[in-house]
């Protein structure tokens, strides 16, 4: 049984590590610009960060995105929600959250989670 362990813990840890290095890699291709403008790739990494619980990590890339020019408002609007659910579910700082769901609410008035962002300004 203890050995059933160890191979687990094994690769626990291995999937953790690859998961950085492919967090590491995508982030010194968009620093040096080999993504091009392409926000969807960023956005990507943004969500592999926080599926992985780097959600700090994940909140400074979606950030870093927000600062592109050209983003129409629906993107700005999806990028912010993102950001709010995650100091809303993970982080637990909602005070940070509410900004950034006023945000996207502002944003994207038709936007497919404009409830739920509501509920949680109520929560």
């Amino acid at each position: 049984m203890e050995h059933g362990k160890t191979i687990i813990s094994t690769l626990n840890i291995l999937l953790s590590a690859m998961a950085v290095i492919l967090a590491v890699y995508i982030l010194v291709n968009i620093s040096h610009g080999h993504c091009g403008d392409d926000y969807k790739t960023a956005a990507s990494l943004a969500g592999e960060l926080a599926d992985n619980n780097f959600h700090k990590a994940a909140v400074e890339d979606y950030r870093r995105i927000l600062d592109r020019p050209g983003l129409d408002n629906p993107t700005q609007a999806n990028i912010n929600y993102m950001i709010a659910k995650i100091y809303f579910e993970n982080i637990g700082d909602y005070e940070t959250a509410a900004a950034y769901y006023i945000r996207a609410r502002s944003l994207n008035p038709n936007g497919s989670f404009y409830e739920e962002a509501g509920k949680n300004l109520i929560a």
